[in-house]
């Protein structure tokens, strides 16, 4: 019994084959004679009919267009004896299984994610990816990395299913490409950005647990709505890009750690910037930070400091130009005669 399909669909006219995008395809039960689902291929002609009623004799049709093939993928369906009864497996039956890499490290991906990303991976499940840009192209939600091997950036589009991706841990497991996310409602969590950027370019976004290094850097641009973009618990080390997060508008950043930073800012507003809530953050080390560590060079509007911890600044703590903004509570301790602690302009 299934209640999900997966495939490609392919025009064999041309050579090589081709993906056909935009044509509908649902699932249909060859002995009931029913359709159900209807989804769109992507551009890489790709599918997923999923949440269909448990059924054996399910196949994908295309009711848009005439022509072409429909390939399937093989879905794996490995039942783990030790979690039922008191067998054991073989580390070699558990590689066979698909679900072990080469060293002999379990990965269960049956409960938590839909996918995982590893270059190294040598079994043979096919929810194991050597690139973090194929698992998202293959209509997974849920997606645990380990080692990608990706090369070129990523966009993650509003198409796309993914909703969450979390690393193995932030300080080892390392994104090798930029990152951005078009996409409402994306998680990114236990991730390292070493002179990468991760991008939230839409709405109610979450970077939770990730390590920014070198230039590595964070942007918060909220767009499409009313909505908030978040840094929560994130970690930025030695950065040295101009500015370690980049805040457009609409956006949390909460206890968060900067440290030895050697850029312009460690938090700042850029463009026309409105509703932030800046909490509970540790900013230390400044001494080579040349501008003030949280700073806005536009106008802010209807923003919020509270108990921000700000320690060792050479230029200055906090700036803000703008109108009904507040600083409640918090530290400043300034490093150098000429620092400033806070300044608050009104807009010209």
């Amino acid at each position: 019994m299934t209640n999900e399909l997966f495939g490609v669909y392919m025009d064999t006219s041309v050579a090589p084959w081709a993906a056909i995008q935009g044509e509908h395809i649902r699932a249909y039960a060859t002995n009931a004679g029913t359709l159900e689902g209807d989804v769109e291929t992507n551009s890489n002609g790709r599918f997923a009919l999923v949440g269909l009623s448990d059924r054996d004799d399910w196949v994908p049709v295309c009711t848009t267009r005439t022509g072409g093939i429909l390939i399937l993928e093989a879905i794996a369906t490995v039942d783990i004896l030790t979690m039922l009864t008191d067998q054991k497996l073989s580390v070699a039956e558990l590689e066979a299984s698909g679900l072990v890499s080469v060293d002999g490290e379990f990965i269960s991906i049956i409960d938590d994610y839909d996918a995982v990303v590893d270059q190294n991976y040598g079994g043979s499940n096919v929810s194991v990816f050597a690139r973090l840009g194929n698992a998202i192209a293959g209509f997974h939600v849920s997606i645990w990395l380990r080692d990608a091997g990706d090369t070129d950036a990523i966009t993650i589009e509003t198409t796309d299913s993914v909703q969450r991706i979390t690393g193995k841990d932030a300080d080892t497991t390392i994104v090798p490409v930029d990152l951005t996310i078009n996409k409402d409602s994306v998680t990114v969590e236990q991730l390292g950005f070493s002179s990468k950027k991760l991008i939230l370019q839409r709405r109610d976004g979450i970077a939770q647990n990730c390590l920014f290094t070198a230039t590595g850097e964070l942007e918060l641009n909220q767009s499409g709505g009313v909505g908030n973009n978040v840094a929560d618990a994130c970690r930025f080390i030695s950065v040295s890009s101009a500015t370690a997060v980049a805040i457009n508008s609409d956006a949390t950043v909460t206890d968060c750690l900067f440290r030895a930073g050697s850029g312009t800012n460690y938090i700042k507003g850029i463009g026309t910037t409105a509703n932030v809530l800046i909490k509970n953050n540790r900013l230390v080390g400044g001494s080579d930070v040349s501008g003030f560590c949280i700073e806005s060079d536009t106008q802010i509007d209807k923003s919020l400091l509270i108990g921000n911890h700000i320690d060792g600044i050479k230029n200055g703590g906090i700036r803000l130009d703008g109108s009904r903004n507040a600083i409640i509570g918090g530290t400043i301790v300034c490093g150098g005669t000429s620092a400033a602690g806070i300044r608050m302009e009104a807009p010209a």
